[in-house]
């Protein structure tokens, strides 16, 4: 069994809903990972770096801000510093 590459990144500007589907995609793909290597990989996150904040945030939304070097979460008002 040959590992297909793991998914493409979105885009630094990408909406909520392409950020969902990478989202899935990473999963299929960490669990053919794991299935290849035999090891678990869960609950590894990678974040794209954003100089901005999502357009479409709901509670739970995290990114990493590259201008701030901080990384936020949405609380359904508005980001906070999760550091």
């Amino acid at each position: 069994m040959n590992l297909p590459p793991p998914p493409e990144p979105p885009a630094e500007n990408a909406e909520i809903e392409e950020l969902r589907n990478y989202i899935q995609e990473i999963n299929k793909w960490n669990f053919l990972l794991y299935e290849f290597l035999k090891f678990p990989v869960f609950h590894v996150l990678k974040l794209v770096q954003r100089s901005d904040a999502p357009s479409e945030a709901i509670g739970g939304v995290i990114y990493y801000d590259s201008d701030d070097e901080k990384l936020k979460c949405h609380n359904d008002t508005d980001w906070q510093d999760t550091y």
